[in-house]
């Protein structure tokens, strides 16, 4: 199965990140390469680096329950902000 990253940048992580999201059926976009070439995702309602996607599945934890934390951090990060 060939994976079509939007950032014509394919490394084994992001590969592998990707396939992991689609197997485990956690609805995501991208990657995607902003303006200033930091690698994203958009998962849910989230902005997601690639790095914080690539750590959970280096360590283990690119499962719904790891996903789901990731974005707990991330919501409760940005209403700190807001």
């Amino acid at each position: 199965m060939a994976v079509l990253l939007k950032t014509a940048v394919e490394t084994q992580e992001l590969v592998a990140v990707a396939r992991t999201l689609q197997k485990l059926a956690i609805p995501y976009q991208g990657p995607y390469r902003t303006v200033r070439g930091r690698v994203v995702f958009l998962v849910e309602d989230q902005i997601v680096l690639d790095t914080e996607l690539v750590e959970l599945f280096s360590s283990g934890k690119l499962n719904p329950s790891g996903v789901s934390a990731l974005l707990g951090r991330l919501r409760s990060g940005c209403d700190a902000q807001e």
